[in-house]
């Protein structure tokens, strides 16, 4: 008995052993399941943060292609004014087809040979149709003659008038292309005032008010690349390190919270997407930005700028030599004078082997049970791209101009090489060649479409509306840029108020780059000091130092107003506008002018399209797309960029051997 009762208890020994093994087995199935649904759930919030990241990303690229696609409508603006407004005067402008004669009389003897500005106020009294404003011949003087002496005075006096207005014509000719290309004001008595120092100047140029309304071409080209300027350096901000709760909302109480928007909303995308309940410490949760490094941040947007050294002119009517017979009279000769504006920013072209996309490494330390290492620190990576949009086609600067002879004078010599401005509109037009503006079809076209009625209704409204009509999209535009518009029936996207302005923030300089008037001058004055006017040999260049000093105070006057919000369509300083390019009749009817025109939404929305809906896929889209890529394509160098040729040339570098190797492995 007492042997039996010794060994009574053997089995709850064995009992033990197997509970503790199956404890022990239960604890490791609950952890390895918390910790897989913590990695599940970390590695969705790395997704959110990486597309919220490209997200940003693609935003930004969008609004600078729509920049650069304005800076080609301010372009066209002010070709519709050279072009079509400023020698509409001449007879030749009557003529409907082939190429443009630009003569006084449509006589080939006496072409110019290149657009010049000639304006008149009295169509009965045409001086753009002379070649030459002929002298008053004035009898010779007779001592015994006293009618004789007095009607000799007389015309004396007249032909004085005469002198003077000739001299009238061209100064107003010039000052008029000088406020096309230059002008700082919204207003004409502004402008005036600063460029003009002839009160007589102002009187007359009070007569075409309308037509010299508006920034010039050269301070809105300049203040829309300075905003592309700015959203590339949003773009290339340096990569961060170490992001948790407490940077990100430090980031967002910052002076300038759209610096940091890339990793703040890649952050919070992540961090709200986690919660207490898995991850033991929510400070635990750390993100970081794994992006190439460039010279000045980080590698990710290469914008090459296009700029042209441009040539214009306008018609002179300048006393010319006097004869030997009356040295006080002499003809007043129609003679173009050029204006020129050197380094004019015309638009940006992408670099296609430099990619953008946006890469992260997300950390937390994940609850788990009967741990005797405590809670476990998990990390989870993604990355994804914008896609499927474009800033612009790979142009050059001679895309935008006319290479020609500077000929003084019809028959004249040659004075060296000059580019004229000048654009593509049609499909296949070569600007070398002389098409695009410089054509009588597109020239009488395009007016026909702006001024249904005719030269008599010029003005006001009518005026500010023809503009927008020579700023809509070309043939030759299709499919080459990223055109903001609200074409068809896309209840996804709305661009335009019900004013037809799409508003949207582009700081003119980062505030904390140049953002303090003292720089803002410092840059003005340099830009404007790179403004130089060589005049051809006998002739004025336009431009004084006293223009160049009145630009940059005009400059800065607007300046202020962008900081009160009250520049041009309402711009500020942070924050540009941009108008619907597509122009409507007052029927509402979209405008067409025949083959210089697109208004087909198919033509004009070319951005990569694979929506499942019907309807959205028919009407085409606006803007870039994201897309999540693999670590192994950016860790192996391989891929083709968007020409389809170049492989990308901007990776990152990994310093730990185990993000590398787990990186390499990620295919989703």
């Amino acid at each position: 008995m007492r042997i039996g009762l010794r060994q009574r208890g053997q089995i709850s020994v064995l009992i033990g052993l197997m509970m503790m093994t199956f404890i022990v087995f239960f604890a490791f199935v609950i952890n390895i399941g918390m910790l897989v649904n913590a990695k599940i759930n970390l590695q969705n919030a790395a997704d959110l943060a990486a597309y919220a990241g490209a997200a940003v990303q693609a935003r930004q690229l969008n609004h600078i292609s729509f920049l650069n696609y304005e800076m080609r409508r301010q372009y066209k603006k002010f070709l519709f004014r050279y072009y079509v407004l400023g020698g509409m005067a001449q007879k030749s402008f009557r003529t409907t087809s082939g190429p443009r004669l630009w003569s006084p009389d449509n006589l080939p003897a006496n072409d110019f040979g290149k657009p010049a500005v000639c304006v008149i106020f009295n169509a009965s009294d045409n001086y753009c149709h002379s070649v030459s404003l002929k002298k008053i011949n004035i009898p010779p003087e007779t001592v015994l003659d006293a009618i004789n002496n007095t009607l000799r005075t007389q015309m004396q006096a007249l032909e004085m008038i005469r002198q003077k207005s000739c001299k009238t014509i061209g100064i107003l000719n010039m000052q008029l292309l000088i406020f096309w290309l230059f002008n700082t004001e919204d207003t004409l008595d502004g402008v005036s005032a600063s460029m003009s120092a002839s009160p007589e100047i102002k009187k007359q140029l009070a007569k075409i008010a309308g037509w010299a309304h508006g920034l010039g071409l050269f301070p809105r080209e300049w203040i829309l690349k300075k905003r592309i300027d700015a959203l590339q350096y949003y773009v290339n901000l340096e990569p961060m390190t170490g992001v948790n709760a407490e940077t990100a909302n430090s980031l967002s109480a910052s002076v300038d919270p759209a610096r940091r928007e890339r990793t703040i909303l890649a952050f919070k995308s992540a961090y709200n997407t986690l919660g207490a309940h898995t991850f033991s410490d929510t400070e635990s949760i750390v993100m970081d930005e794994l992006l190439p490094h460039g010279a000045d941040g980080a590698n990710l947007l290469l914008l090459k700028p296009l700029k042209a050294d441009l040539a214009a002119f306008a018609v002179d009517t300048g006393i010319g030599l006097p004869d030997s017979s009356s040295p006080a009279a002499s003809d007043c000769q129609s003679v173009p004078i050029k204006l020129s504006a050197p380094n004019v920013p015309l638009g940006v072209v992408k670099d296609p082997s430099i990619l953008t996309y946006y890469a992260i490494r997300l950390q937390a330390k994940a609850k788990v049970l009967f741990s005797p290492f405590g809670d476990i620190n998990l990390k989870a990576y993604a990355a994804a791209q914008p896609f499927g949009s474009r800033i612009g086609p790979p142009l050059d600067p001679s895309n935008f101009y006319r290479t020609i002879d500077d000929v003084p004078t019809p028959g004249g010599p040659v004075a060296g090489r000059i580019n004229l401005p000048n654009l593509a509109v049609k499909k296949g037009d070569s600007t070398a060649k002389g098409k695009g503006w410089d054509d009588q079809g597109v020239i009488s076209k395009m007016f026909q479409a702006a001024f249904p009625s005719g030269i008599q209704a010029i003005g006001g409204q009518d005026l500010l509306a023809a503009y927008n009509i020579a700023m809509m999209p070309n043939p030759a535009e299709a499919g080459l840029y990223n055109i903001i518009n609200d074409l068809g029936n896309d209840y996804m996207v709305k661009y335009f108020d019900e004013t037809g302005k799409y508003a949207f923030w582009a700081p003119v300089f980062p505030v904390d780059k140049k953002g303090q008037g003292g720089d803002v001058q410092n840059e003005i004055n340099e830009i404007v000091n790179e403004i130089t006017m060589p005049g051809t040999a006998g002739q004025a260049s336009g431009f004084s130092a006293t223009m160049k000093e009145a630009l940059k105070v005009g400059l800065t006057k607007y300046f202020g107003k962008l900081r009160e919000g009250k520049g041009e369509l309402g711009e500020g300083y942070n924050i540009a506008v941009l108008q619907d390019p597509m122009q409507k009749d007052k029927s509402g009817k979209l405008v067409s002018v025949p083959e210089a025109t697109i208004t087909d939404p198919k033509l004009i929305k070319t951005s990569w399209n694979m929506a499942k809906r019907q309807e959205i896929r028919e009407q085409g889209r606006v803007g870039y797309s994201v897309k999540f890529i693999s670590f192994a394509s950016l860790l192996g160098k391989t891929g083709i960029t968007s020409n389809g040729t170049d492989a990308w040339r901007n990776f990152f570098s990994v310093n730990d051997p185990d993000d590398e190797d787990v990186m390499n492995n990620i295919t989703h």
